[in-house]
């Protein structure tokens, strides 16, 4: 064999055994600088958090950190203060969400179904 068909070679079986490793978890570094930055949360609002679930008090922001952006946000205004429901869909036809809906009353969590 040549150099260059070796070097395609090698090349070509990197690049096979790579598509077999997990992909990496960017966005860990960014929910542990979230909890380390908000020492005023409490222990089970950290610990969800760090694993991507939604508990109950949780704020807006505490929500996007932990599961990501909703692509629909529903907003509704009362004498009572505000409602807010958060809508994520999984495009996906084999893997459901875990957290279709995701319901606030003045910004703060108070249920989520899927």
């Amino acid at each position: 064999m040549r150099r260059w068909e070796i070097l395609v070679v090698v090349l070509f079986i990197s690049i096979m055994a790579s598509a077999c490793l997990p992909i990496p978890d960017f966005s860990k570094g960014s929910r542990r600088d979230y909890v380390a930055a908000h020492p005023e949360l409490t222990q089970e609002i950290k610990v969800a958090i760090m694993n991507r679930e939604v508990v109950l008090d949780m704020t807006e922001t505490d929500v996007v950190t932990s599961i990501g952006h909703p692509i629909k946000i529903n907003r509704d205004t009362y004498a009572f203060g505000e409602r807010t429901q958060f809508v994520y869909e999984d495009y996906s036809r084999y893997v459901r969400p875990k957290y279709t809906y995701v319901y606030f009353k003045n910004r703060h969590v108070t249920s989520w179904s899927q």
